[in-house]
This record gives C-alpha cells, structure tokens and sequence, in this order.
C-alpha cells in the first residue's frame, strides 16, 4: 500500500499547488479561472521546447518560465482580461474563463506544434538525462526524484504561501482587498496593485504546478491537465475557496484517495467481496445477458453509480 499511498502525496502536492492559486486568485477577483489547467499546460510545453528542442540549461528555463513568462502572461491576463470582469455578471465570468481554457492549449500547439511521432520525455525541475530517473530511498520508502522534487515544492509553497498572507504588507493588502476592498482603499491600499500581484503568484504557480505534472505523465497532453483543473477546484471547494490551509490539505486528502484506488480496486472488485458485481459488468459491456441481467438493459446501482 505504501507505493500508492506515496503516488497519492505526489498527486495530491501537484493539486495543493495548483489550489493555492486558484484561492489566491478568486478571493483576490472573485473570478474563478477555468484556465487555469491550460496555463499550467502551455507553460509547460514552453518549459518543454527551451529544454529538449532548443537546448537550454535546465535551470535557466525553470527561471525563465517561472519568473519572467509566467509572472507577465498573469499581469497580461489581468490586466487585459480579469479586471475587467471583477463587476460583470457571472455568466460572463465563466464564458470567458472557457474561451481562454480553449484559446491558449491552440495557440501553444500553434507556436510550438508537436510531430505526430514525437516522443516525449518532459522535463521537471531536477537535470537528469533522457529516459533516466533517478530512485532515492528515505526511511525504508522508494521515491524517485521527480516525486521528491514535487513534495518539497508543495510544501515550500504551502509555508511560503501562508507566511506571505499572515505576516508581510503585500499578504495584508491582499487581505484586506479580499475583505473589505472599499474601506481598503480608503486606508490608502492599492487594491488594483494586490489583485495584480495575486494573479501574477496564482499564474506563477500554475507554471510550477504544469513543470511538475508533465514528467509525472511522461507526457504533454492538454486533457491531463484539465483534470488537474478538476481536482484543484475539489480542493479549493474544501477550502471554502478561501482557507490556504483547509485548501492544501483537502488536496492532499484528493490525491491519496486517487493513489490508493487502484489498490482498493483490485483487492475488492477484482479479487475480493465485490468481484462478482465487476464480473456482472463486464458481461453487460460485452453484451452477454444474465439471470439478473437481460440484453440491452444498461447495468446501474444506484448507491455506487
């Protein structure tokens, strides 16, 4: 059970990162970006492209992207697209975080396109050759390096992320624009200049959350990283889509849940008290009738489906 639970952390870290800034962002513009999975993924192709087609040292595209592309793309996106939709209704919110969750995985397939035999070994944020990965062992566990890499980037930015918002004038200013941003800015807070900063921190950690994902999957596909949008709203939904703290550790929960599924899953429809009801369902897919089961009828419990 430890390999999963271990898968469950890294996934669940990948998540808490990808949470924070989704919460840092709405609470910030009370805009709820539905792209943010196709900024994590577009970072990372370009995060792909500097390395493994252009050439670059591996350190200095993870400065580039996470510091100079990622922080101007969110002030961009602030700026051209996000402020102007703090006080627009909530449909119009939501279609236009959509239509950028559309546009920009097609504009990054446009700029950097992607042979059809192309195979892809994506980098993270530790240098390593091409198709080697490295294992450590702590404390009896296996864990290989990219898994490490992603649990202490999750904790640093859980911790980092915390102390910003409790303890310096940019986490107050931030604090009190969420609060009370009228009664703010006549206290002399610049709430236009908080709100920028959140977006260019939530974009900066949907670049890292994107870099860590992508050699996690050994691949760059946009759908994955939709589904990291997914799992990061779960999160952020547990948190109140308020609570830094509540946020990382319901990610957490998400993760390990969904890194000892397959185990449950084995041991209990596979093997275990529930194989018969998997048996059921396959012979349903397959068209094959029962006693319990004629043909054509679809198979559904309603507790469990």
């Amino acid at each position: 059970m430890t390999p999963y639970i271990v898968s469950g952390l890294v996934l669940g870290s990948i998540y808490a990162i990808s949470a924070l800034g989704l919460v840092l962002t709405y609470t910030s513009s009370r805009v709820f970006n539905f792209a943010y999975g196709a900024i994590a993924f577009s970072m990372a192709v370009l995060h792909y492209n500097l390395v493994r087609r252009e050439g670059w040292p591996l350190g200095l595209s993870v400065v580039f992207v996470l510091f100079v592309v990622a922080p101007l793309l969110g002030l961009f996106l602030w700026a051209a697209l996000f402020r102007r939709l703090a006080h627009a209704s909530p449909t119009v919110r939501l279609v236009s975080t959509v239509g950028l969750w559309v546009a920009l995985p097609a504009l990054t397939y446009l700029v950097f396109p992607f042979a059809k035999d192309e195979v892809f070994d994506p980098v993270g944020l530790l240098p390593k050759d091409a198709g080697v990965i490295d294992i450590y062992e702590i404390l009896g566990i296996k864990i290989n390096e990219d898994q490490l890499a992603v649990l202490i980037a999750a904790v640093v930015v859980a911790v980092g992320a915390t102390l910003m918002m409790r303890l310096t004038p940019l986490g107050l200013a931030i604090r009190a624009t969420v609060d009370h941003p009228r009664n703010a800015a006549i206290a002399g807070v610049n709430t236009d200049a908080a709100t920028a900063v959140s977006w260019v921190i939530g974009t900066m950690l949907a670049a890292l959350a994107g870099i860590l994902l992508a050699p996690i999957l050994h691949g760059l596909n946009i759908a994955f990283f939709t589904l990291l949008l997914v799992a990061s709203f779960a999160a952020a939904v547990v948190g109140k889509v308020r609570s830094l703290p509540l946020t990382f550790a319901g990610a957490m929960l998400i993760g390990i849940l969904q890194g000892i599924w397959p185990k449950i899953y084995a041991d209990v429809f596979e093997s275990g008290p529930l194989e018969g009801f998997n048996n059921w369902f396959a012979l349903n897919e397959a068209g094959i009738s029962t006693p319990l089961l004629s043909k054509g009828v679809t198979a559904s419990i309603p507790f469990v489906v």
